[in-house]
């Protein structure tokens, strides 16, 4: 085992590529290349949807069924190892498939074999990642993932892009003049 071996769960998100990019990062050491693996959580299926997975025949997935996602993060880590000049190693798996994952208790516990079957150190998490099992589940998944893993776990410091809606006023200027009325009766 070396601590130049990250393990990251990757969803859509505004900061995944930003997360990719840290992670790429990370891992080179002083003590040599490093090793990044991307791991996909399969998001829980209802029995029907799993039924028609298992009549289509065949245990292995096959490529169509590899996300998308992790060709777009495996392209997006090269392209920053290249540029750093470093040699790292990434990997890009799925886990969840063949069980249910239904909370952050389930998720981490899958996250942890995962880091001991492949002798994995750290753990860094996109700050919107949300595996599919709900609202996005980062806070609950790092206290689990505290509780159940021996290895190292930390946010990706990225810039999480803010969400700003104008203000709107949908009334007439009648209206406006109401509010303003009887909040400065209100005031006095």
């Amino acid at each position: 085992m070396s601590d130049n071996s990250l393990l990251v769960p990757v969803s859509e998100s505004t900061t995944l590529r930003q997360t990719v990019e840290y992670a790429t990062r990370l891992a080179p050491s002083d003590d040599g290349p490093g090793r990044v693996r991307f791991i996909y959580v399969h998001p829980p299926e209802t029995a029907g949807d799993r039924q028609q997975a298992d009549s289509a025949g065949g245990d292995e997935p096959t490529s169509e069924d590899i996300p998308e996602l992790l060709n777009r993060v495996r392209v997006w880590a090269r392209e920053d190892s290249d540029e750093l000049g470093e040699s790292i190693t990434i990997e890009t798996s799925q886990i969840g498939r063949d069980q249910y994952l239904f909370g952050p208790e389930d998720i981490a516990e899958a996250l942890d074999a995962e880091t001991k079957e492949h002798g994995i150190e750290r753990i860094v998490l996109d700050p919107e990642y949300d595996p599919g099992i709900g609202a996005p589940s980062l806070r609950p998944l790092q206290v689990e993932l505290s509780r159940v893993c021996d290895v190292d776990v930390e946010e990706a410091p990225v810039t999480v892009p803010a969400r700003r809606s104008p203000i709107e006023f949908g009334g007439t200027a009648l209206q406006a003049g109401a509010i303003f009325g009887v909040s400065f009766l209100f005031y006095q």
